[in-house]
């Protein structure tokens, strides 16, 4: 249930950014050239969606990286002292066109032969049933309410908050307009995803040269409800997420970080959460790897 809930919560801060890269096209996009001087937007929304837009150029060039996660995930009593700790580690591969996690490791330590093979067996049965899947199913209709519903959170992002320039700051040696966001008071959400934007504010990090969101800071300012029995996200959760170039062609996680304080049924839960990024793997249609980026370490 914790990872539910953390699967949501990354979902509202972090799909904005990935929904506008969702609607590319499958043409392999070219680099971005910088806007002509009259067209650089000057205000805080003009950047926000000027971003969203040039998000949409990154998709081919991700799914053309491999990489490995790493999640520990801290369980704290009512101290905030902890009480067990969990560490996955995953490769990150394509298998039918998307990305696939597979267990590698837990706790640092490799799998067993036993659990290895449970694993791979997982694999294929995902994989036979997204083949089983898109045999039965319109797969451009399916592409089309997908498409519709990433127009929708984008829309719905650019309308929930007030945008203001809150500074400027250097992020892998590019220079980076900080933007906060507020939620608009009066602003009636019409999504789950929105609902839960509405209950948070925060700063994005976006670069000036290109456009690109390379961190995000945010923080719940209120108690957020999944149904009404299922969970509560409770006011002070706060999460932050930093991207790292890699082969000077795309932006990508380094890190994902931060805290999470939850009524989930009838149990109240606690936890410190971080996943890591590494190993970027570029490769090319016949699998082969071209190009291999460690990405650095995030700051303690």
């Amino acid at each position: 249930m914790h990872r539910m809930l953390l699967a949501a919560l990354f979902a509202a801060v972090l799909t904005v950014g990935t929904a506008a890269q969702q609607s590319a096209t499958s043409a392999q996009p070219q680099p971005t050239p910088a806007p002509a001087k009259e067209s650089v937007p000057d205000t805080p929304l003009a950047v926000v969606i000027e971003s969203l837009k040039r998000a949409n150029n990154d998709l081919d060039v991700r799914r053309n990286y491999t990489y490995q996660e790493r999640e520990v995930e801290k369980q704290l009593d009512g101290q905030g002292n902890v009480k067990k700790t969990d560490i996955h580690t995953y490769d990150v591969v394509m298998v039918g066109g998307k990305h696939r996690r597979k267990l590698i490791a837990k706790d640092d330590q490799p799998l067993s032969e036993k659990e290895s093979e449970k694993e791979e067996e997982r694999m294929n049965k995902a994989e036979e049933k997204d083949t089983e899947r898109a045999r039965k199913h319109d797969a451009a209709n399916d592409k089309e309410k997908e498409e519709e519903r990433e127009r929708r959170i984008i829309k719905e992002f650019s309308e929930v908050y007030n945008f203001s320039f809150a500074g400027e700051e250097e992020i892998d040696g590019e220079p980076a307009w900080i933007v906060s966001a507020v939620p608009i008071g009066s602003y009636q959400p019409h999504s789950l995803e929105a609902r839960l934007l509405k209950c948070m504010q925060g700063k994005i990090w976006i670069t000036k040269r290109d456009y690109r969101w390379v961190k995000i800071d945010a923080e719940m300012i209120s108690d957020f409800n999944f149904g009404v029995f299922l969970a509560k996200l409770h006011k002070g959760m706060h999460i932050q997420m930093e991207q790292t170039r890699i082969n000077n062609e795309v932006w990508l996680p380094k890190f994902v970080r931060g805290n999470m304080d939850a009524r989930i049924a009838w149990h109240t839960a606690r936890v410190d959460f971080e996943t890591t990024y590494s190993n970027y793997k570029k490769f090319t249609a016949n699998a082969k790897v071209t190009g291999v980026v460690a990405t650095p370490n995030p700051p303690q």
